[in-house]
């Protein structure tokens, strides 16, 4: 079944994150970790790992092209 999100990664400490400039900051973020991963040599789980993180935290991860 669907998983609300939130009941995972919002814990009691987190904090809801406002503002108008909001959507463009994250969507220039999210730009500029997509080009950092197609212009990286290492393998997607190497970067994860590098980069703080663990196939636990992907939430969507689309199949390579091949």
């Amino acid at each position: 079944g669907d998983v609300h999100v939130a009941s995972i990664y919002a814990g009691s400490d987190s904090v809801e994150l406002q503002g108008p400039g909001l959507k463009d900051d994250l969507i220039y973020l999210l730009k500029l970790l997509t080009l950092c991963m197609h212009f990286s040599k290492k393998p997607f789980p190497l970067f994860l790992e590098v980069t703080g993180y663990g196939q636990e935290d992907v939430l969507l991860q689309e199949p390579k092209a091949g």
